[in-house]
This record gives C-alpha cells, sequence and structure tokens, in this order.
C-alpha cells in the first residue's frame, strides 16, 4: 500500500425533467471495491435539484452505514487502484420501470503520498456529463456509468 484513500466525494445531479428521479439503490465503484450511495439523511438522494447531492465516504462521511462505505476501512483502498480499475455509477432499479435521468457526475479522491504519518494529501478529479445530455439509467438503458 503506498497511496491509501483517505475520503471520496460524490456529487451527482438529477435532471429536472417529468420521471428523472429513482427510488433504487445506486453505487459507485472505485479502486476495486463498491460504495452504497445512500446519505444518512432523507432518503430523497436521487430526486430533482438544482443542486446536487453530494456524497463523502471516509473522512467527514455523510454517508448511511459509513463505518462499511469507508475507503480506508475495513480494508484501506489504494489511489495506485484507482487507474487499474474501473470508475463507475451503477444503479440497481427496483424494477423494470424505475429508470434514473442523471445529469451529471462529479468524483474527488482524496489520498495520502504514503502511509508515513504527516504525509502530504492530493486530491483527484473525474467528472461526467458535464458538457453532454442527460443520461437515462435503467434495466432497459443500461445500468452503468463509466467515469
Amino acid at each position: 500500500m503506498s497511496k491509501p484513500i483517505t475520503k471520496i466525494e460524490l456529487k451527482l445531479w438529477t435532471a429536472q425533467t417529468p420521471g428523472a428521479s429513482t427510488d433504487g439503490r445506486v453505487y459507485l465503484g472505485l479502486a476495486g471495491r463498491e460504495y452504497a450511495v445512500k446519505s444518512s439523511g432523507s432518503g430523497h438522494d436521487f430526486q430533482p435539484a438544482p443542486e446536487p447531492h453530494v456524497f463523502v465516504f471516509g473522512q467527514g462521511a455523510n454517508v448511511a452505514l459509513a463505518e462499511h462505505n469507508n475507503p480506508a476501512a475495513p480494508w484501506q483502498t489504494d489511489f495506485e487502484d484507482v487507474a487499474l480499475c474501473p470508475k463507475f455509477l451503477r444503479l440497481a432499479p427496483k424494477g423494470d420501470d424505475d429508470n434514473w435521468n442523471l445529469q451529471r457526475a462529479d468524483l474527488t479522491v482524496w489520498y495520502r503520498e504514503s502511509l508515513a504519518a504527516g504525509a502530504p494529501t492530493h486530491t483527484q478529479n473525474f467528472s461526467r456529463l458535464s458538457n453532454s445530455p442527460h443520461l437515462w439509467l435503467g434495466v432497459q438503458r443500461g445500468l452503468f456509468l463509466f467515469f
């Protein structure tokens, strides 16, 4: 392990169009594992809104079951695996008619240069759909968006 991931921030915008929201589950795939994208609050994470829904994993977590959706525990993820493994969002819809109109996704990964105490922290940003049309996800439309 050379570059431990300490924090992940995911910003998701659901399009402000009729039928854009989903009641399904959404997962983030990063550095060889999946994280459940669900806030610890209201449960309306994938509803249309002008501002993004922000999900934080690891340091400063605001997600449900943060102890199980943590890049540092129970298995410490390594930033070097970000380049080796697919980065994606995956929709697990509630049924065949449950679709989600994703407008934009921004991902920021915080990692330390090494395991040494006081090692410098760096960030890497990824973005999808920022300058393009929205993407519908669903059983008959596709379930994944790769970064």
